[in-house]
């Protein structure tokens, strides 16, 4: 059911913002549990007042909330392929913030939509293996570690967004 005055996928849009913003604080701490870096996760938290404001601006515009996620995950997925390296798995990040851009968006909306997901493409060519070493030196198993870490925390964040999104009527 959409919040007063939301449509159904704004408000689901809004409750992906919280969840991430809820998350942002536990990241670091499972980075620091699998790598003994306490400060490289921390970080990753950098954003979640970024997807804090999502749901106030979401009030006078809901396209706020329906492009900024996926715009903010990109940002967020760049910083994390900087962070962690190619072999991080930083970049998987990059599967939900497409599959948002199909599933958030209002039908009237699809020229937003193929632009976004096209972003996220040009994101995974550019900067794969072009934004130079990581920020921190990991070492094979730290990298493994983070890449498996990455890899569940997508496979969540995809189900959960096709959860919320999946049986909503497109506007």
């Amino acid at each position: 059911m959409a919040d007063a005055g939301r449509d159904e996928q704004t408000a689901a849009s809004v409750s992906l913002a919280w969840l991430i913003a809820a998350n942002k604080p536990l990241y670091p701490l499972y980075v620091w549990w699998i790598t003994g870096d306490a400060w490289s996760g921390w970080v990753t938290a950098v954003s979640a007042p970024l997807y804090l404001a999502l749901p106030y601006l979401a009030r006078r515009n809901g396209l706020w909330a329906r492009a900024g996620v996926p715009v903010l995950g990109m940002a967020d997925t760049l910083l994390a392929m900087k962070l962690f390296g190619a072999s991080g798995g930083g970049d998987l990040f990059l599967a939900p913030c497409v599959l948002l851009a199909g599933m958030a968006l209002h039908r009237r909306e699809a020229k937003i939509a193929v632009a976004l997901a096209a972003a996220a493409f040009v994101v995974a060519v550019l900067a794969r293996g072009h934004l130079g070493p990581p920020l921190a030196d990991w070492t094979i198993i730290q990298t493994s570690s983070l890449f498996s870490l990455n890899l569940y925390s997508v496979a969540a964040l995809c189900v959960f967004i096709v959860w919320r999104f999946a049986p909503l009527p497109k506007g």
